[in-house]
């Protein structure tokens, strides 16, 4: 127990020495600008911007009556629409710290994923689904998981009869990740890998290639 005492004491000492700011490499080092305010919460404009562009009653109008496939390609397209717009007002109009911060480390680091990712995915279900419940489970350079434990989709479409048997709405999630990865300049996998009847919740795992 002394020697540990002995070494953490050696330790400490060291780091007086040099200094918290020493064991940063100077191009790397920031300092908070004073008097300027950052924003790293997501506006309520962009989710209503985002809420107004898309439609949960049009999405089902659109789906009356269509076989499974072209069922799904709907899904699909709805997905990916959403997320090219959750991007484009994320990167231009609402970018905030947060989108700096994930760039700055991304570009300092060489490490993508899963943190370009996560920002997209995470503001599009706060853009268009902002009473869901949900949480990021996993979140390493190697893996992300997300849980979805309710879904205003799902149960929109149910109510005016779609048939949701299979849950061909992940289509959906799926197409808008997909878009996510791309905006993201990052190449990955995704699985839908708990889904919401039998589990209780949707889960998507993620993998980089």
């Amino acid at each position: 127990m002394a020697e540990k005492k002995k070494r953490t004491k050696s330790a400490e000492a060291a780091r007086r020495k040099i200094g918290l700011s020493d064991e940063i490499a100077p191009g790397r080092r920031m300092k908070l600008e004073a008097g300027v305010n950052r924003e790293f919460d997501m506006p309520r404009q962009m989710a209503e911007e985002v809420s107004a562009a898309f439609n949960f009653g049009e999405l089902a109008e659109n789906l009356r009556s269509k076989p499974e496939d072209e069922a799904r390609k709907v899904y699909d397209e709805f997905g990916r629409a959403v997320m090219k717009k959750v991007i484009e007002l994320a990167d231009e109009k609402y970018r905030d710290r947060t989108a700096e911060m994930v760039e700055l480390v991304a570009s300092q680091t060489g490490a993508h994923f899963p943190h370009r990712l996560q920002r997209y995915v995470e503001l599009s279900v706060l853009s268009l689904r902002p009473e869901d419940k949900w949480n990021v489970t996993v979140s390493t350079t190697k893996e992300m998981r997300i849980r979805e434990y309710s879904c205003v989709m799902n149960k929109a479409l149910a109510e005016v009869g779609i048939v949701l048997e299979g849950l061909p709405c992940g289509a959906s999630c799926i197409g808008g990740f997909i878009e996510a990865a791309r905006g993201a300049s990052t190449k990955l996998r995704v699985e839908h890998s708990a889904k919401l009847p039998e589990a209780g919740y949707c889960e998507f795992t993620f993998y980089p290639l």
